[in-house]
């Protein structure tokens, strides 16, 4: 294509999208062009990727949002062919859970997840994860003064001394929570305590009590959901919003 310009500037749909995606100029005889002017026809397809997945979202749209991610993922392998892992397929996890979420599309959150948890979460031990914060940590601290964490309160010190421990403990929750909300069989529920206790041995966060509780409850153990309440009220990293929600399941489990 003589100039790829009129390509990036007209995509409107998503056909025009993979259009360009498939003609991105890579071989030799468009290096001037690809290389000139690269960086901008990058980003226009890429806003344009991020486009379409919030009109999918919006749309409840499940078909494009799919074929969204397949191009972004294809876009992301020709821009970096020798990748062994590419950025897209973690962006594209992200948006494919937010939306079957949104709309309780079970079965595929529930594969989708236990992909995520395999690929982004298992292979990490919270030894690994402690070095990387510590050593991460070390080197904030010779380049800023970080006198002022003493002053902070201790969720946010935590979300900030243990940025990576907490990121893990969060993504196994959420997934451990939505599976407490989705599913009532005791095998998905049971898979879902075991990603929420991992959750915990990176960081004790009051909203994987929570989760624990939740979960718990529907495999008939209400005394040990009672507990989990307990010391999630008693976590120094619960905040208003947290703390709202642990309340109202507390009302819930007395009036069980």
């Amino acid at each position: 294509i003589k100039d790829f310009g009129v390509v990036t500037d007209n995509i409107y749909n998503v056909e025009q999208l993979e259009f360009a995606i498939i003609n991105y100029p890579t071989e030799q005889d468009h290096y001037d062009q690809a290389h000139k002017g690269s960086s901008s026809f990058r980003f226009k397809i890429k806003t344009k990727i991020a486009y379409f997945f919030d009109m999918a979202l919006e749309e409840k749209n499940r078909s494009l949002i799919e074929k969204v991610a397949e191009l972004n993922l294809r876009f992301d392998q020709q821009l970096n062919p020798n990748r062994r892992i590419q950025s897209a397929e973690f962006d594209n996890r992200v948006k494919l859970l937010e939306f079957y979420k949104k709309y309780w599309m079970t079965d595929a959150y529930g594969v989708l997840a236990q992909e995520m948890v395999k690929v982004e979460l298992d292979p990490y031990t919270p030894e690994m994860i402690y070095r990387r914060d510590s050593t991460r940590l070390a080197i904030a601290n010779k380049i800023n003064d970080n006198r002022n964490y003493r002053k902070k309160r201790p969720r946010v010190k935590m979300m900030d001394n243990e940025k990576l421990a907490f990121r893990m403990a969060l993504k196994y929750q959420i997934v451990a929570d939505n599976f407490a909300v989705f599913y009532d069989d005791s095998e998905s529920l049971e898979l879902a305590l075991t990603w929420a206790q991992r959750s915990s041995e990176y960081v004790d966060l009051p909203e994987n009590r929570l989760s624990q509780a939740k979960i718990l409850t529907k495999l008939g153990y209400k005394d040990e959901a009672n507990m989990h309440i307990v010391k999630a009220l008693a976590s120094p990293y619960i905040n208003d919003q947290i703390k709202m929600d642990i309340k109202k399941y507390q009302d819930y489990l007395s009036s069980k």
